[in-house]
């Protein structure tokens, strides 16, 4: 029996004595304090990342400045190394978010750091692993994004037969005027160097017509010409409305950045060239005549809403060639302007192009 007192009192006073020289290194947190550590090591995690994808692409210079690897294999490398750090940051980042909701749903939820290291004071239920087990994807690539387009210049006719400086419409005072949104769809995944632009425009084709003429439709046979007006004309203009849908291929050397959301491409300072064509309806013919004070109208505007024979479809050809958002814009009708018509015209625009990508 004394044997047996003398042990206890000897490892009370053991476990005593234990306890003591580990105070320093025993530390209990509280739920705040918990919340706190978790927050500045998330903080830490972008850093970290950087300067990891930092030293991933000093490696992979260093390759294809030792001949290693091609240009074109290096730019493949830094990409793919942006995207995986860009997916540890996201990860990382979703983890602890899990980890402070745990904590702030635990009523009285403790941590006991000992000498360090962290031991996490919770119960593994089965709604804790699922959470810790589902993954955030971050291989979200940004494929198709949307733009408008405002297109404005000359526009006039080519007449079948008949030089374009003999035209009986005004060079200078015919234009055209488009406006329309645009979808643009990288063809392939790693750049935009080749995009597929597509969309909705409305496209008005205004005429200014020379020496005092106007344009007349004959009712029976639909054939439309040109005749003098009987008054003085001030001006008279032919407006052709149409709705299509742009489709172009464009090339161009664009660059592309990783983000934790995914893939973007950056359109600006980039040289591009825009091949394709439209298609789509005419909206209306409207033809507008402005008499001069002296006539008998004085002064008065006639405006003039008619079918005017001209074609219910228009498609044509379309090209651009630029840098950033400003092109070099021209457009050509396949489509007559004029339907069964013995001399065919067909509407030609040259202008200037903006894309708000």
């Amino acid at each position: 029996m004394k044997i047996t007192m003398k042990t206890s009192i000897v490892l009370v006073l053991c476990f005593t004595f234990q306890m003591a020289i580990a105070q320093d290194s025993l530390s209990v947190m509280t739920k705040q304090q918990k919340i706190e550590a978790l927050t500045k090591e998330k903080q830490t995690i972008e850093s970290q990342e950087r300067e990891l994808l930092k030293r991933d692409l000093e490696t992979i210079e260093s390759r294809l400045k030792k001949g290693e690897i091609s240009q074109e294999e290096c730019d493949r490398l830094k990409l793919e190394a942006a995207k995986i750090r860009a997916a540890n940051i996201d990860n990382k980042k979703v983890i602890i978010d899990n980890r402070i909701a745990l904590v702030e749903r635990e009523d009285a939820a403790v941590i006991v750091s000992i000498a360090d290291k962290t031991i996490d004071i919770e119960k593994q239920t089965e709604s804790n692993q699922n959470i810790y087990s589902q993954p955030k994807s971050t291989d979200r690539v940004r494929k198709t994004y949307s733009g408008l387009l405002f297109a404005v210049g000359f526009n006039n006719t080519i007449i079948e037969g008949q030089n374009i400086d003999d035209s009986p419409y005004k060079i200078g005072g015919s234009g055209f005027v488009e406006l329309g949104t645009t979808l643009n769809t990288p063809i392939t995944m790693s750049s935009n160097f080749l995009t597929l632009k597509y969309g909705l425009s409305f496209q008005w084709n205004k005429l200014n017509i020379k020496d005092n003429m106007y344009i007349v439709e004959d009712q029976a046979t639909h054939l439309v010409t040109l005749h003098e007006h009987p008054e003085t004309l001030k001006e008279a203009k032919f407006r052709v409305v149409n709705m299509v849908v742009p489709v172009h291929l464009e090339f161009g050397s664009t660059g592309s950045m990783v983000t934790k959301n995914g893939v973007s491409y950056r359109r600006g300072g980039s040289f591009k060239l825009g091949l394709g064509g439209y298609a789509g309806v005419r909206l209306a013919s409207v033809q507008k005549l402005e008499f001069e004070e002296t006539s008998e109208f004085r002064g008065k505007k006639q405006k003039i809403k008619d079918d005017y024979n001209t074609s219910n479809f228009a498609y044509g050809f379309s090209a651009y060639v630029g840098f950033d958002g400003y092109s070099l814009y021209a457009k050509y009708d396949m489509s007559p302007l004029f339907k069964n018509q013995p001399v065919a015209q067909n509407n030609i625009s040259v202008g200037l192009r903006v894309d708000f990508d």
